[in-house]
């Protein structure tokens, strides 16, 4: 269970996230929702700890985030940050080799049955600047995977993909649900995150706003107890 509670992040004496305060737990898949502004990539950055400067806590079961070891968050980027100058499986190795959490052995057996799973055993020795947005989103997906992650986030994981490859990261996506890992997507895409989401966390102007579960946060038949601005923002995006 990811424990987020009284969150607040400033930024240039602005609130950026104020008070979010929830549980995450590991049978599903959370989507991050809300416009533009709302703190949704800010929540994931403070989750990441690629942004430190919050007030709150985070803790992973008992264990503050700060304090777990290396790989142990994976984040997925919106544009992939695959290394241009190495290849497909320099990119894919290079985390656990670096920190020498298993054996050479450990690691080629690894990277040997991800590379098949996500079928990328011909592009093995391409470079990024070969691939289409899929195969590096793949790519992408396959090197966090590798650190075996109790966290694992995705930030606008479909915003540089095609109908089909959004297709093929929803079965991806879909496929790390119920092997204990909390799996949180922030997307713009209501669409994509009706597809994949167990629940929807809905920000607004830094605030959680409304939690619920994909089903009563689409329906039309539960929509009206949902909050104005969720309601709103749904009639926004003509859903």
């Amino acid at each position: 269970m990811l424990h987020i509670k009284n969150l607040s992040l400033q930024l240039n004496s602005r609130t950026i996230l104020s008070d979010i305060t929830t549980d995450i737990s590991s049978d599903k898949i959370y989507a991050i929702l809300g416009p533009s502004g709302s703190g949704k990539t800010s929540l994931l950055r403070c989750i990441s700890q690629l942004e430190q400067n919050y007030s709150g806590t985070l803790r992973l079961n008992q264990k503050p985030l700060q304090q777990l070891s290396k790989g142990q968050i994976g984040m997925v980027f919106q544009q992939f940050a695959l290394f241009e100058n190495m290849t497909v499986e320099q990119n894919i190795c290079l985390a656990p080799q670096l920190t020498e959490q298993s054996s050479k052995e450990q690691i080629q057996k690894k990277y040997n049955e991800y590379i098949e799973q996500f079928n990328l055993q011909n592009l093995t020795h391409y470079f990024p600047c070969h691939l289409s947005g899929g195969q590096k989103q793949r790519v992408a997906i396959v090197r966090m995977l590798m650190m075996n992650p109790h966290i694992i986030l995705f930030d606008e994981p479909t915003s540089a993909l095609d109908i089909e490859n959004v297709k093929d990261v929803i079965d991806l996506i879909s496929a790390l649900k119920g092997k204990e890992k909390i799996i949180i997507v922030v997307t713009h895409d209501v669409h994509f995150a009706k597809s994949i989401a167990s629940d929807i966390i809905f920000l607004h102007d830094g605030e959680i706003n409304q939690i619920a579960s994909k089903d009563d946060f689409f329906s039309l038949d539960h929509r009206k107890g949902l909050s104005p601005k969720a309601q709103q923002f749904l009639l926004n995006c003509s859903v």
